[in-house]
């Protein structure tokens, strides 16, 4: 997997845009419930998410 196609796929999945949103304007008020958890530990980079220091599958790739 290639991280151009996990930065293609971030880009369009709801649950991750959330995400870089809550993060953008720092209000977890709408967040999914699995990140308000961790949500000191996130951060994204360009439409990738990053859980400390490693990426955030888009849940349509983890098949794979």
């Amino acid at each position: 997997m290639r991280i151009e196609e996990i930065e293609k796929t971030s880009s369009k999945e709801e649950e991750l845009k959330v995400v870089r949103e809550c993060l953008r304007k720092d209000d977890w008020s709408a967040g999914p419930k699995p990140f308000v958890m961790v949500r000191n530990e996130l951060t994204f980079v360009g439409q990738v998410v990053l859980l400390r220091k490693r990426i955030v599958i888009p849940r349509t790739l983890r098949h794979i």
